[in-house]
Order: structure tokens, then sequence, then C-alpha cells
């Protein structure tokens, strides 16, 4: 796929919007920490969505689901995948149980659920602009535990290590999964209380700051920097449901 060294864009409602692939990957490439849509004439297929992807960087197979993740309300896999069931799924990164999680993703509506479900983003920067340094400090000191909940009977898959961390250029970077089925655990700390009151700190600035909500159209594709933005979704109208999404993730 050949860009555009040049690529044609616009900006709406916080995100930059795009008309072709090729401007869609150029635009990815150049601005790599905001939220990027693309609004196709045609849907893209599966295969051309991972065409898509592969030009952006490798693409990281999901444990259970492949390359390509289908998805969907699904009663069978409820019990241990949020993003299966109706109800509103919180904030996170992707990947958060990975020793190196995605860099970015794509996340494709393939078909739209007729009232709810419009995703909600929330820069990680955002939630620094009033910073105290002495929770900053004690999150950059603490190690905590994300644990996956198994999959088909695979191995759980487990991330030791830091939740906040900064990069290269000094912006904070957030590995983030608070909800039913997945919470941080402490594992070590210098002082446990400070690293606790810490995080309960970051947990209230996530809770508070009011989300970039958008509701994706079929056909849709949206770039999200899985580090430096935290997504998630309102509750979709029901089980039957017809949405339908596809997710890539981008190492």
């Amino acid at each position: 796929m050949n860009t555009n060294k040049f690529p044609k864009f616009y900006r709406e409602r916080g995100m930059l919007i795009t008309e072709t692939v090729a401007d869609f990957v150029q635009v990815c490439i150049d601005f790599s920490r905001e939220l990027v849509l693309f609004r196709p004439n045609t849907s893209l297929t599966e295969t051309e969505l991972l065409l898509c992807a592969q030009n952006l960087g490798e693409v990281i197979a999901h444990p259970a689901y492949g390359p390509v993740t289908n998805i969907k309300v699904n009663k069978v896999c409820q019990s241990v995948s949020i993003a299966m069931k109706p109800v509103r799924h919180d904030y996170h990164t992707d990947g958060s149980f990975k020793d190196v999680p995605p860099r970015e993703f794509l996340l494709q509506c393939v078909s739209a659920d007729c009232e709810g479900g419009a995703s909600i983003f929330l820069q990680v920067a955002a939630l620094f602009k009033e910073p105290v340094q002495e929770h900053i400090n004690a999150l950059l000191d603490t190690t905590w535990k994300i644990q996956r909940p198994s999959y088909n009977n695979e191995p759980v898959s487990t991330y030791i290590g830091a939740l906040l961390k900064i990069d290269k250029t000094g912006e904070f970077k957030l590995r983030w999964r608070h909800d039913d089925m997945v919470k941080p655990v402490l594992v070590s700390a210098t002082n446990p209380a400070k690293s606790r009151a810490a995080y309960t700190w970051l947990k209230g600035r996530v809770d508070s700051l009011k989300p970039k909500v958008y509701k994706m159209q079929n056909g849709e594709i949206v770039r999200v920097p899985n580090e430096y933005i935290l997504h998630g979704r309102q509750a979709i109208t029901s089980l039957e449901s017809e949405r339908h999404m596809r997710r890539i993730w981008i190492a």
C-alpha cells in the first residue's frame, strides 16, 4: 500500500478524520498519539482491514481469537470477556496482561447498535494536568500484577510491573484495567500505603473526567494509541444487539 506524504485530513470532535486508506495510514504514522478516524466510501473487508493494519506495524494475534478479534454480544464468552457483554465496558488499555501491550489498535464498526454502544475515550495526559507529585512518584515506584482470565483452557497470562511509565519524550504512558473481572493487585512498593493512596487518586481521576464520546457508524475505523488514550464503551441495548466490531492489535 502506498501512503501519502501529504495526507488529507480534517479535525472533528477531537479526532483526525480521513477518507482514503492511504491518508488514514499516513496520518496514523504522522500523529502517533492521536485518535484517527477513517470514513470509507465502502466498508473494508476483514482481509482489507488486516492489510491496512500491516502497513502500520506487526499484527499481534490475540491468544484466543487470532489476528482479528470479532467483538459481538456472546452469551458463551461473557464469563471471561466484558467486551462480549451488553453492559458498559469501563476505561481500559488493551492487552494490559501482556508483558508488552499493543502499541496501538484498529477498531472497525461492522454493524452499530441501534441506540447504545458508543465508544468512550480519555487521554492519559488529561489525568495528570493537575499532578500530585507524591502520587506520581508512588505509581512509578510500585509493582502490580494484572492477570487475564483464562480463554479456552489456555494458560493464564499475567503482567507484573508498573502501571505508570514515562516515555522518552516525557509523556505519561498508562496500563489500565479496573472492573468487576480484572483489577491490579499490589505486589511490592517502598511504601504500600502511599501506593494504594496513589491508586485511589488515579482511579478517582479516571472516573471523574468527562469522556470523549463517539458513536461509530457502519464501516468506520478508528486507530487508538493504546497507552496514551484509555477507551471503553457505553452499554449496549440488549443481548440481541447486532453490534459487531473488529479489532486488530499492532506492535
